[in-house]
C-alpha cells in the first residue's frame, strides 16, 4: 500500500481521530473525491482489523503537522525525504518508498542509496516497538488495542513485499548494465563485501536479481565451456601461440564480462557463508583448461593469465579463491625458475 494511496491520506484522517471524526471526514472527502473511494477508505479505518494494514503501512509515532509536511515533499521533491530524521524505522521505511515510486531522473549510484536506507530501515524494525506505537495512537482514538503481535508481524512481512515491488520497479527503469551497478554497489555497501551478513530485503533484493540475470548467466556460462573447448582442441592439435593468444584474450573478457552480472550474487553469497555455485562451475571450467595449457603443454605463459584472471574475478568466492592462489604460487615458482 503507497502512503498517497492510505486510507489516512485518503479521508486526510489521523491515528488519533476516533470513529466519529473519522465518519465526519467521509462525508467532507467524498463531496471532493470519489465517494466509492471515501466509503471504503472509512471501513477500512473504522474497522479494527483492517484498521491495522493502514497504520503499518501509514507514519506510525508521527503527528498530524510533521506527517502533513513530509506527505507535502513525497510528489513536491521526493529527493529531499532522503533526508528527513527523528522517524520511527517503518514510518521511514514508508516514507522512502513512496518517494523512491515517484522518483524520475536516478542513476545506479542514486537507486543503491535509496535502496541501502530503505533496508536498513526496514532491518531495524522491532514488531513489540511497533505494536506499542500503534496502541498508544488506538488509546487516543478509542480503538481497540492490538494484543496479538503476530497481527503485527504479518502486516511487518506485507510491507517487506511491498518494497520489494518498489525497488524491482525504480530498477528496472534502469539499463541493464545500470541495474547490474546499482544491484553491486548495494549489495558491497550492505555487506561491507561480503564479510558481514546484510539486510534482509538486500538478499530479497538479490534474490530477485539472480533470477533476473539467469538467463545471461547461463548463456554465457555455454560460452565459456565452448571456448575452453576450442582453447583445449587448438593447444592439442599444436596450434602456435600466435593462433591461441587470441582465444585466450577472448576467454578472460568473455569471463570477466559473466562475472560482472554475478558479482552481486556472489558477494551476498560470502555474506552468508556460501559459495556461488555457477562461478564455481565456470571457475571449474577456466581451472582445468590453465592446469592443461601448463602440464600437457608448458605453456606458462597463458595458464599464468587464466590464473592471474581468476585470482582477480573468482576473490569472493572462496574455493575458487583458495585454489587459484596455490596454483599462481606454484606457476610463480616455476617461472622463477
Amino acid at each position: 500500500m503507497d502512503l498517497l494511496k492510505n486510507p489516512f491520506h485518503i479521508l486526510n484522517a489521523s491515528p488519533r481521530d476516533n470513529r466519529r471524526r473519522i465518519m465526519e471526514l467521509a462525508d467532507e472527502r467524498s463531496l471532493l473525491l470519489n465517494s466509492t473511494e471515501c466509503v471504503d477508505a472509512r471501513s477500512e479505518l473504522t474497522n479494527p482489523r483492517k484498521r491495522l494494514s493502514a497504520e503499518v503501512a501509514w507514519l506510525p509515532g508521527i503527528g498530524p503537522k510533521r506527517a502533513g509536511d513530509v506527505l507535502l515533499l513525497i510528489e513536491s521533491s521526493p529527493k529531499d525525504l532522503l533526508a528527513v530524521d527523528s522517524l520511527s524505522s517503518i514510518a521511514r521505511a514508508n516514507l522512502l518508498a513512496a518517494g523512491l515510486a515517484r522518483l524520475l531522473d536516478h542513476n545506479a549510484e542514486d537507486l543503491a542509496k535509496w535502496i541501502l536506507d530503505i533496508a536498513w530501515a526496514f532491518e531495524e524494525l522491532d514488531p513489540e516497538e511497533l505494536r506499542v506505537i500503534i496502541n498508544e495512537e488506538r488509546v487516543v482514538s478509542g480503538f481497540p488495542e492490538v494484543s496479538d503481535i503476530s497481527a503485527i508481524e504479518n502486516e511487518i512481512q506485507e510491507r517487506r513485499r511491498y518494497y520489494r515491488q518498489v525497488i524491482k520497479s525504480a530498477l528496472d527503469n534502469l539499463s541493464p548494465k545500470e541495474i547490474v551497478d546499482a544491484v553491486t554497489i548495494a549489495v558491497e555497501s550492505a555487506t561491507d563485501d561480503g564479510e558481514e551478513q546484510g539486510p534482509i530485503l538486500i538478499a530479497d533484493l538479490v534474490d530477485s536479481y539472480e533470477v533476473e540475470a539467469q538467463g545471461f548467466l547461463d548463456k554465457e556460462e555455454g560460452n565459456i565451456k565452448a571456448l575452453v573447448g576450442k582453447l583445449s582442441d587448438a593447444v592439442d592439435a599444436e596450434r602456435p601461440d600466435s593462433a591461441l593468444a587470441p582465444l585466450v584474450n577472448q576467454l578472460i573478457q568473455v569471463v570477466k564480462n559473466w562475472d560482472t552480472v554475478a558479482q552481486p550474487i556472489q558477494v551476498s553469497a560470502k555474506s552468508r557463508g556460501l559459495d556461488h555455485d555457477a562461478s564455481l562451475r565456470v571457475a571449474g571450467l577456466v581451472r582445468g583448461l590453465a592446469i592443461h595449457l601448463f602440464n600437457e603443454h608448458g605453456k606458462l605463459d597463458f595458464s599464468q593469465q587464466l590464473t592471474n584472471m581468476l585470482q582477480e574475478v573468482f576473490a569472493e568466492v572462496g574455493k575458487v579463491a583458495e585454489h587459484t592462489a596455490k596454483d599462481a604460487d606454484a606457476l610463480g615458482e616455476i617461472a622463477e625458475q
